[in-house]
């Protein structure tokens, strides 16, 4: 087991809201090499962090997201969204991202795909993305697996996967679309020759 972390001041940037005993240590302590710490049960643990009044420390996992600390709320109506065109073709409504907000690692938008429509086949090499159906019926392609889509359903696309959504209803396909990171042109590579 590596020594605890040694006694830093609490700083609210990059500061996890969890505590994770081997990154904090008790106020006044350079650290707790040989206080048998890493040998207690959860419980236990929890108990002697609050008895020692510990102190936190940076979380590595959010060392790497700037640190952001903003109160405000954002609330963008679906009308208030101007639409625009997708690399892939995809009308969307980009609801909440980088762009209009405070969100900085995931983008969502509403996608809009007439009858008998489809998105260009594409992939994207970062962003993995969640399309949850609302309105009318799809045909999703994975790669070589494809299924028939409607509303409830919530479709998981990794990045580097070939995908196109097809609309097989005679009313258009609607869809919420969940990007993260958020949503580039840049990250949005065309296929030829597929499917």
């Amino acid at each position: 087991m590596s020594a605890p972390a040694t006694l830093q001041s609490a700083s609210p940037a990059g500061v996890s809201d969890f505590p994770i005993i081997a990154g904090f240590t008790p106020s006044g302590h350079a650290s707790l090499a040989g206080q048998g710490v890493g040998d207690l049960l959860p419980l236990e643990a929890h108990h002697f962090w609050q008895r020692h009044q510990w102190q936190k420390v940076p979380d590595p996992f959010r060392a790497s997201a700037p640190a952001r600390h903003n109160t405000r709320m954002d609330v963008i109506n679906i009308a208030d969204a101007p639409p625009f065109t997708t690399k892939d073709g995809s009308e969307i409504r980009e609801l909440l991202a980088h762009r209009n907000s405070v969100i900085r690692n995931q983008s969502l938008a509403e996608a809009r795909i007439p009858p008998g429509e489809a998105t260009a086949p594409h992939y994207h090499p970062e962003a993995e993305e969640i399309y949850y159906l609302l309105a009318g019926r799809g045909r999703m392609q994975i790669e070589g697996e494809i299924r028939e889509v409607g509303p409830g359903d919530a479709i998981a696309i990794p990045p580097g996967q070939r995908h196109q959504i097809t609309t097989i209803s005679d009313e258009p396909l609607r869809f919420l679309c969940c990007c993260a990171p958020c949503y580039e042109h840049a990250d949005t590579v065309m296929v030829d020759n597929w499917p």
